[in-house]
């Protein structure tokens, strides 16, 4: 994915994470409700950490092993949240992750996000399926992963040390067929 360029949406730019948001990065996603709902953001969140968590996405963005962007409003600019496809080695499908921002719960922008970030993967990854995992409980993400097209196929028990230990999840999965892929 050398020379990556953004993915727009109607309402929302992915763009490549920069330096200059990672105090926004702190804030976001430091709150204990967006922490919360996520395996691997830690609540609180230490300082200086979301410098390292930017500069670790420069170079998989660039090899496409994965894509770790930040979603940008439109309409000015303001960083709101996160996603991330990761290429499960040596196969042929992801994982995807994602956090939003409190302030815009509820607005649909995840669903616009997780919708754009599938089709650029159809296409520049070359992936045939995405998997995703929520906690039990987690309806606003399970409806996320439902409107774009992901099927429930199970719950798993998972190993996080930063939600306290092994936590049930459940476990989506979508494939890529139709999304622009060279069959």
């Amino acid at each position: 994915m050398a020379g990556f360029h953004a993915i727009e949406t109607p309402r929302l730019i992915l763009r490549r994470l920069e330096l200059s948001d990672a105090r926004t990065v702190e804030h976001l996603a430091g709150a204990v409700e967006v922490a919360r709902t996520t395996a691997n953001v830690p609540h609180p969140y230490p300082q200086g950490l979301a410098e390292r968590w930017i500069r670790s996405t420069h170079a998989p963005l660039s090899s496409g092993m994965s894509i770790q962007l930040g979603l940008s409003l439109r309409a000015d600019g303001a960083l709101v949240g996160a996603i991330a496809l990761v290429r499960d080695p040596p196969g042929t499908g992801g994982q995807i992750g994602y956090w939003l921002g409190l302030p815009w719960w509820g607005e649909g922008y995840m669903t616009e996000a997780v919708g754009a970030i599938l089709e650029h993967a159809g296409q520049a990854m070359n992936l045939d399926h995405v998997i995703a995992e929520v906690f039990m409980g987690n309806v606003a993400s399970t409806r996320v992963l439902e409107k774009t097209g992901f099927e429930f196929v199970g719950q798993a028990e998972r190993d996080l040390p930063l939600r306290g230990g092994r936590k049930q999840v459940k476990r989506f999965e979508r494939r890529l067929s139709g999304l622009g892929r060279s069959s």
